[in-house]
């Protein structure tokens, strides 16, 4: 860690180790193919497919058109609001090393490392110096410009590996389905100042709460992403039910503003001020309750505690905030 002296160093590290993975989820794809070729075949559904009735091949012998398949992502806003993070306080003001950042997260920001290594700072200090750098999905040219730079590296990445071994196109998905909640069970602190076991940002939106302005500081975030590079990101927006029945024509405006940017599909959930609260502790009173997860609604009475959980995270929109 001490020989790392500039941001740069660091980031490249940090992309080297990606590009292991990244070969690796692409020769995964790849070889699921020739599994399933081997021991499947897929013959019916190569009977529905134009492509494969004139080759007289089947699906993935050569009879598809366009072979191809998709990588998804998860926790990838965690990941550049940490890069952004370190850059701030590690490389820019130097107010902590990388030794200090790391060993405070080890210890899921709840000790205190002064008593071992004569660090002045606390771990939790560290992580409200961590919390208040400058977060995705607030219209910050320092945050949404780290997150644009790890997604477009990921994503062509993706892209060209699936290309040179023989697929049309192999593309990201910016999703979650939940899963942001499950896998951030299983994850260590992070040093956007996530703690362990907290569940990670869903899809291509801000961790939960970290959005602080105004809805329109919100979706401009979400339209930095080039499309062209993806196959598919969930954007979600929460709004309580008042704003959404008096507001509805400048709702509409931010929404085409939204689209004319470049943005993606986006997911809303409309609901009153406390409601998610009241239905964790009276379920009975919401058996009709649906929200939007990611790509899909549910019941939101019938979800897993951490997606509840991470579903309240998110920012409500209210009139109040406009």
């Amino acid at each position: 860690m001490e020989k790392i002296r500039t941001f740069e160093e660091f980031f490249q590290g940090y992309c080297d180790l990606l590009e292991v993975y990244m070969d690796l989820c692409a020769r995964a794809q790849f070889a699921s193919y020739e599994v399933m070729n081997r021991e499947a075949r897929f013959l019916f559904s190569s009977l529905l497919m134009d492509d494969c009735i004139e080759r007289h091949h089947a699906l993935l012998d050569g009879g598809v058109r366009y072979l191809g398949g998709t990588c998804e992502t998860y926790g990838n806003i965690n990941a550049s609001d940490s890069l952004a993070a370190i850059k701030e306080l590690v490389f820019d003001k130097r107010k902590y090393t990388l030794k200090q950042i790391i060993e405070a997260m080890n210890h899921n920001f709840e000790s205190d490392p002064s008593k071992r290594s004569g660090s002045a700072a606390s771990c939790e200090k560290i992580r409200q110096d961590l919390l208040a750098c400058p977060k995705y999905g607030n219209d910050l040219e320092a945050a949404d410009s780290m997150a644009n730079r790890l997604y477009e590296f990921v994503a062509k990445g993706i892209r060209q590996r699936g290309i040179d071994l023989g697929m049309q196109y192999f593309e990201i998905v910016i999703s979650n389905n939940s899963l942001n909640a499950e896998w951030g069970q299983q994850t260590e602190a992070s040093p956007d100042g996530r703690k362990k076991g907290l569940y990670m940002n869903p899809a291509n939106n801000p961790q939960g709460g970290a959005d602080r302005g105004a809805p329109t500081a919100l979706l401009n975030s979400l339209a930095t992403f080039d499309a062209r590079y993806h196959a598919g990101s969930v954007q979600n927006i929460k709004f309580s039910r008042s704003l959404f029945k008096n507001r509805q024509s400048l709702i509409e405006q931010m929404f085409k503003v939204y689209f004319s940017k470049g943005g993606c599909q986006i997911m809303v959930t409309v609901i009153n001020p406390n409601d998610l609260e009241d239905a964790i502790l009276h379920p009975e009173n919401y058996r009709n309750l649906i929200v939007r997860v990611a790509g899909y609604s549910a019941v939101f009475v019938d979800l897993a505690p951490a997606v509840q959980q991470e579903l309240l995270s998110r920012t409500l929109y209210d009139e109040s905030g406009l």
